[in-house]
This record gives structure tokens, C-alpha cells and sequence, in this order.
């Protein structure tokens, strides 16, 4: 299964909409860390239309407890950034727990990020 990873989200309408993308492609929608809103907000479950309540949705309260629970031996990673020096297509889709993480949309991932595995 593929894992999509939002690392402390802002806009609840992003949410909603990546997780109706999670919905249509029988994927995981793992939220981490502190949320700039609630998931009971109208804007995310607007977004995510009448797909919010199948959403597959896990949401975990830091990245050391992400970074615990799905260890990248197990469940490979790819950060997507602005900052990165792959294309997003070359990354190793065939795993099936591969964790495709984001940033928050205004600050991206924390610097410990590209220090530990870039």
C-alpha cells in the first residue's frame, strides 16, 4: 500500500483533496505532528467530498513517533521538496510501503530531515 505522509498540513482544503486522491488510489493518508486545523473541519471534509469518511487516515503526534513506527528499513522514504535533487519520477515506486512524505506547505520539512537521509 502506498503511504502518503503530511507532515504537519496547514490548509485543511490540501488535506481533504490528497485525501480523496488516497481514496481512489486505495492508499494510506498519514498526518504528523501538530495540525493547522481539525479534522473535523468543513473545509476538509468539503474538499475531500463525500470520501472523507473512507479515508484511510492515521495521524501520529511527531516524527520521531512516525520515524519509530515505520522505520525506513521497512518503509522506504521520499521526501518530496522543492529543494531535491531527484525528479519525483525516479523515485522507486514498486515498494508497496513506500512512504512518500511532504512538508508543511509554507516551510516545507524540518532541516533534520536532509542532515539525516540525504
Amino acid at each position: 500500500m502506498l503511504n502518503i505522509v503530511l507532515y504537519e498540513p496547514e490548509i485543511p482544503q490540501n488535506t481533504g483533496n490528497i485525501g480523496r486522491f488516497c481514496v481512489g488510489t486505495d492508499s494510506r493518508l498519514i498526518l504528523v505532528g501538530k495540525l493547522g486545523f481539525s479534522l473535523d473541519d468543513k473545509h476538509v471534509k468539503r474538499a475531500g467530498l463525500d470520501y472523507w469518511s473512507s479515508v484511510n487516515l492515521l495521524h501520529l503526534p511527531s516524527l520521531e513517533t512516525f520515524f519509530e513506527e515505520f522505520p525506513c528499513e521497512k518503509h522506504p522514504y521520499a521526501f518530496l521538496s522543492k529543494f531535491a535533487s531527484k525528479l519525483y519520477t525516479e523515485i522507486p515506486h514498486e515498494d508497496e510501503n513506500l512512504m512518500v512524505i511532504f512538508g508543511r506547505e509554507t516551510s516545507g520539512l524540518p532541516d533534520m530531515i536532509a542532515e539525516k537521509y540525504n
